[in-house]
């Protein structure tokens, strides 16, 4: 969920109890006090000034403030967990994530697979789904994987 403050230099975004915030120092200096009156309050704020952290989490992504920009990089267990359930440890990456088809029902043709390999598919894709998020060579293979989450086939 994507907020504004009226009135205010700040924008949000809210996932569960995870609060993302961007907007001028004053401006979140008034916020944070405001969260403090109703909310306990974990975690810093990241930034370029001296008291400002460097480094923080949010929904398992590690933000980093460096001299050339920030930097944002998802969780690395997820993609070990994909590339075990794959079994392509020690395998190479590759400069596209997928082959361009002519054929768009390539991904709903075939014998359905049994529920509890239909789960483990799942799994998988949510995980790469997730890493999809900010890493944009990722995103047409997710979107490609996705598409077939609701009967997956051999």
């Amino acid at each position: 969920c994507i907020h504004r403050f009226e009135g205010r230099d700040i924008n949000a975004c809210v996932h569960g109890d995870d609060v993302l915030c961007v907007g001028r120092k004053q401006q979140l200096d008034w916020l944070e006090e405001e969260f403090t009156k109703r909310y306990e309050v974990r975690g810093g704020r990241i930034g370029g000034g001296a008291r400002d952290e460097k480094t923080g989490k949010i929904l398992n992504r590690t933000i980093e403030w460096t001299e050339e920009g920030i930097t944002l990089e998802a969780d690395p267990k997820h993609a070990k967990s994909v590339i075990e359930e794959m079994g392509l440890q020690g395998g190479k990456g590759v400069t596209t994530p997928r082959e361009p088809r002519s054929d768009q029902d390539e991904a709903t043709r075939g014998e359905a697979l049994p529920a509890d390999r239909a789960t483990r598919y799942r799994a998988m894709v949510a995980a790469l789904n997730y890493f999809a998020a900010d890493r944009s060579g990722r995103k047409s293979a997710s979107v490609r994987l996705c598409q077939a989450m609701g009967a997956p086939v051999e």
